[in-house]
């Protein structure tokens, strides 16, 4: 069973995630970002829910909506706040931006925004990890469009022939870019199927239930590290359109404002905190410390000095 402890700090960090995407939100609107990004509000619960199953010695590598699994995997707020705003305390010294963000020293080897490019890279680390007898496993983010790219099968097969300790996680928010899954696939389309016919494990969870995330990604870790890649496909709402702060309502299908209102993450781990007997107003508490870090970090952001030319 998962402790309230964990859950606490899940929920911290969580929150961390939200409030930081609504503040880089306001100043991408008001002109004050020049590097585009992707939002990761409302999936905050896969990248703290699978970091969170993690060991240390781990490795994890993202993809162009990444701010989550960055923070997630132990990265630090200011310094992807300086990447975002392009300073040279940027984890990349401000020349990665908010798509290529990269910090080994808490084992987040690197974002990239070309769609399923992390996934074989990821599998050169895995390879590396086995061969070397790291007893770690490396963690891959990928989206559900992304996972129509050859690269992703191809990986699978190369996972499942050489049995690497790697776990791919689907974070499948139902639409590439704005093209619903219904549009891309046969009907008889299943994922499940072609991830066990390839020869990995399956596992399809709730990405917006962070104890669901915990759970799985921990079974799916001592898989790997038997031999067994595992694929984690996880079903999840993004608030904001596919890039950029905008809510573009025109789109949803399943995903409605109303349903996102009653599936969010960080309303269904303050559910779960309450029936553990956490009161509101220490989450209350939780909140306002987290919301003033996060303004803190956006201040000294802002103010770091440019990198050099």
């Amino acid at each position: 069973m998962i402790s309230t402890d964990t859950l606490l700090e899940a929920f911290r960090k969580m929150l961390t995630i939200r409030i930081a995407e609504t503040m880089i939100a306001d100043d991408f609107k008001a002109n004050k970002i020049f590097s585009f990004y992707h939002s990761s509000a409302g999936q905050e619960a896969t990248a703290v829910g699978t970091c969170a199953a993690l060991k240390p010695q781990d490795r994890v590598f993202g993809n162009h909506r990444s701010h989550g699994h960055y923070l997630a995997k132990g990265g630090n707020l200011y310094r992807m706040l300086c990447e975002i705003y392009g300073k040279a305390d940027g984890c990349c010294k401000g020349y990665g931006g908010s798509m290529h963000m990269l910090d080994r020293s808490v084992g987040f080897m690197g974002s990239t925004p070309i769609l399923g490019s992390a996934v074989p890279i990821a599998c050169g680390s895995a390879f590396e990890q086995k061969v070397n007898k790291h007893n770690a496993v490396t963690v891959v983010f990928t989206g559900d469009g992304a996972t129509e790219e050859g690269a992703f099968y191809e990986s699978l097969n190369l996972a499942a022939t050489l049995k690497l300790p790697i776990i791919f996680v689907v974070e499948d928010n139902l639409y590439a870019v704005n093209t619903p899954r219904s549009a891309r696939r046969a009907n008889s389309f299943s994922l499940a199927k072609v991830v066990t016919g390839l020869g990995c494990n399956y596992f399809d969870e709730n990405g917006n239930v962070f104890s669901a995330m915990h759970v799985s990604t921990g079974v799916a870790r001592m898989s790997a590290m038997m031999g067994q890649p595992a694929v984690v496909h996880a079903t999840v709402f993004r608030h904001m359109a596919h890039s950029g702060p905008i809510t573009d309502e025109s789109v949803r299908i399943i995903d409605t404002k109303e349903v996102r209102a009653e599936t969010d993450p960080i309303k269904l781990i303050m559910s779960e905190l309450s029936s553990r007997g956490v009161s509101e107003d220490t989450m209350s508490r939780i909140q306002a410390d987290v919301t003033v870090s996060v303004f803190n970090a956006f201040t000294q952001a802002k103010q770091a000095p440019e990198p050099e030319p």
